[in-house]
């Protein structure tokens, strides 16, 4: 673990900020603080859905997502004499360490972030909605059905294996 990079001294949302001005050039100075709130929800939801899609190519290249921080960790775990990794060796290992033991609470906190995201959305006074909140709950929707997806797919996945 101590040879690998960690990227997460800022939070997921953090490093993600900037894909937020877009969607606040169009906002009055009033609902401003509640919009850079909505994206720090929503960017971290995005950051870590997107982690999850890249562990085992950030793994490869010593790139320490918190995702992939939480699976090493389960990893050190499982096997305190061996804790460091190969990824041709261990990929099975650490992808099962990514479905079974960190998918399911990770899966957990996208689902609240995106909430918070929307409750902001929902609050925001009518003026503010009715102009800009397609765009902000389209961004929520599309990443709650990549969610979805996923999530759909891996109880497909462990009905198959359970069957057999």
């Amino acid at each position: 673990l101590a040879e690998t990079k960690s990227t997460n001294s800022k939070t997921d949302g953090q490093k993600s900020i900037g894909a937020a001005i877009a969607g606040l050039a169009v906002i009055d100075e009033t609902n401003f603080s509640p919009l850079i709130s909505f994206f720090r929800y929503f960017l971290e939801a995005k950051q870590m859905s997107d982690d999850m899609e890249d562990l085992i190519s950030d793994l490869a290249r010593g790139n320490i997502t918190t995702t992939g921080e939480r699976v090493l960790m389960v990893l050190a775990n499982k096997r305190p004499q061996q804790p460091h990794y190969e990824i041709e060796h261990d990929k099975e290992m650490l992808l099962s360490i990514f479905w079974n033991d960190v998918y399911p609470a990770l899966h957990d906190e996208l689902i609240v972030l995106l909430q918070k995201a929307t409750m902001i959305i929902a609050d925001l006074p009518i003026h503010v909605a009715n102009r800009d909140s397609n765009y902000f709950i389209d961004l929520i929707i599309n990443l709650q059905q990549t969610l979805n997806r996923t999530h759909k797919e891996r109880r497909i996945v462990q009905d198959f294996l359970k069957a057999y």
